[in-house]
């Protein structure tokens, strides 16, 4: 071979696998210590390797790895590999269990880490909270269109209607709130 030539060695998925992971991870209570990954993670803190030309979550190549079913990568399709100790970047088939998105989303659920956004802290809201407690005052007082109240404040009437019964911004309450329901 020339020099300042060198051969690329390609490592297998398993190699590189073993090359980020940390079998030091955090403890939990009640489970053995989380595997960390300490390669490189997506934006939403899921880890990452290259398997057969295609970016595999490492938790789930983890759990194809380890399980004593012989369930493989292919099998894994359309379901959800899932934390029982809630860490993203744990891949210690210990902690994984498949399911259905809903299994994922009831466990999630379950402990608690939904995240809801309300009102201004979503970054889909066109409307502010003051705008909101404006609306509900105008369209009770000046009997102003929900059509006419959509156009000024740039959303559609249907959702100034959801916003006058409180289907949205239920959060945000007005004096008036508590005697709405009374005839």
């Amino acid at each position: 071979m020339p020099k300042g030539v060198y051969e690329r060695v390609i490592k297998s998925p398993e190699e590189r696998f073993w090359k980020y992971m940390d079998k030091e991870g955090r403890e939990n209570e009640n489970m053995s210590r989380c595997w960390r990954w300490r390669g490189r993670k997506t934006t939403n803190g899921y880890a990452q390797v290259w398997v057969n030309y295609k970016m595999i979550q490492t938790h789930r190549y983890s759990y194809a790895l380890h399980n004593p079913y012989g369930i493989t990568l292919d099998d894994m399709e359309g379901c959800d590999c899932c934390h029982e100790c809630d860490n993203r970047e744990c891949c210690n088939p210990d902690h994984l269990f498949l399911g259905e998105r809903q299994d994922n989303v009831d466990d999630m659920c379950e402990k608690k880490r939904q995240v809801t956004l309300k009102g201004e802290q979503s970054g889909r809201a066109k409307l502010n909270e003051a705008q909101v407690i404006e609306i509900r005052n105008r369209y009770k007082n000046e009997q102003i269109s929900q059509k006419k109240l959509g156009i000024e404040y740039g959303v559609a009437s249907r959702t100034i209607g959801q916003i006058i019964n409180n289907e949205r911004w239920k959060h945000i309450t007005t004096p008036d709130d508590d005697n709405q329901s009374e005839p």
